[in-house]
């Protein structure tokens, strides 16, 4: 992963709202949620969830998929992967200089 898209990663991540529904997602695992439930978890507006989905499905974090008239939300199980490996990368080359 690039120093480039890592950052970006962080900085939705640094952002409170978009944290808590990254957490929520990662709860929910492969199910995924769809918006109504995260609101009745999150109290915040549809359009400020919205917002933030944007955000973070723009960074790569998440992903949707349509079933009809509704939205599914999950992890991108791959961007974490490679957030995590970079970061575990990074860190061992760190300590073996």
């Amino acid at each position: 992963m690039r120093y480039k898209n890592l950052i970006r990663v962080f900085n939705n991540l640094s952002q409170e709202v978009r944290f808590k529904v990254f957490k929520l997602l990662v709860k929910s695992g492969d199910e995924g949620l769809y918006p109504s439930e995260m609101l009745k978890k999150i109290k915040i507006s549809a359009g400020t969830l919205s917002f933030h989905l944007k955000e973070l499905e723009n960074s790569g974090l998440i992903t949707k998929e349509k079933h009809g008239r509704n939205i599914v939300y999950r992890i991108n199980s791959d961007t974490l992967a490679s957030v995590t490996s970079f970061l575990i990368d990074e860190c061992n080359e760190y300590l073996d200089e």
